[in-house]
């Protein structure tokens, strides 16, 4: 298996064992393997995980100026997203 990350090819996975695509083996299987998975976001409670989708919700404080509720969303998803990345590559 290889997957591809925006454009870039990560290295490739020898898979011994699968469950086949719509199981409710994989679905399970999934979950309990990366059920901790929302912890390393800054709001784990703003985001949800349901098989290989992953959902998040970005609340900016409603006491900000709009312009800098947007300069808080952005920081937020950034940093969420650096979290990720380090997730998955290390």
């Amino acid at each position: 298996m290889i997957i591809d990350l925006n454009g870039r090819l990560l290295k490739k996975i020898a898979l011994k064992r699968d469950a086949l695509q719509g199981s409710v083996f994989g679905a399970i299987a999934y979950i309990v393997a990366y059920h901790g998975l929302h912890l390393i976001f800054q709001a784990p409670k703003n985001n949800h995980l349901y098989v290989d989708d992953l959902e998040s919700v970005f609340v900016p404080s409603l006491y900000k100026k709009f312009s800098n509720q947007l300069t808080e969303i952005e920081n937020r998803i950034s940093n969420d997203l650096d979290k990720l990345h380090k997730y998955i590559t290390e």
